[in-house]
């Protein structure tokens, strides 16, 4: 009995943090995603470490951006060392700098291929902004071998200076700074 269990313990940690074998539903990927920027995203451009934990789920396409974005940012650290600031700055994934503080998923669309997953953040109070700031950004998602997988994310700000557009555009156009 209590090999049972000591197996059925070490299981389930294994998985804990990875995508399943199983094939998923758009909502099953959007909460994953969620659980992964609470749990293991920062501010930036994505280390290694985060990219591997990211990269499940995430289309071939998409990943293949981020790579070529991530190996430009590190191409631009060896070159300037820390006398200018990195190319990314502030929250990556959603459309506030200062990223979000809670959020869930909200409506989902799908059509036999793709999928948009409204994706609703907040970023509480703080001393500066007595009230919580409120949006929605946007995932695309892909069905790619028998998964949903996140094949952009769509910034939808509507505020000054908010990140806007496809990050996949964003994520292109930093692949290009160091070459």
């Amino acid at each position: 009995m209590r090999t049972h269990t000591l197996i059925v313990v070490l299981l389930a940690l294994t998985g804990c943090g990875q995508v399943s074998d199983r094939p998923s539903d758009p909502r099953t990927s959007a909460e994953d995603f969620r659980a992964y920027y609470f749990r293991d995203h920062a501010p930036g451009m994505p280390s290694r470490v985060e990219m591997e934990k990211l990269a499940p789920l995430l289309t071939r396409e998409f990943r293949a951006q981020f790579e070529a974005a991530i190996q430009a940012h590190e191409c631009h650290l060896a070159k300037v060392g820390n006398s200018e600031p990195p190319l990314v700055q502030g929250d990556l994934l959603t459309s506030l700098f200062e990223g979000a503080s809670s959020g869930g998923v909200g409506k989902i669309t799908t059509e036999t291929s793709h999928a948009i997953a409204e994706m609703h953040w907040s970023y509480g109070t703080s001393e500066l902004n007595a009230k919580p700031v409120n949006w929605t950004d946007a995932l695309l998602l892909a069905r790619e071998d028998d998964h949903w997988r996140v094949a952009d994310i769509e910034l939808r700000g509507q505020w000054d200076f908010a990140q806007k557009g496809l990050l996949s555009e964003r994520l292109t156009a930093l692949a290009e700074t160091c070459r």
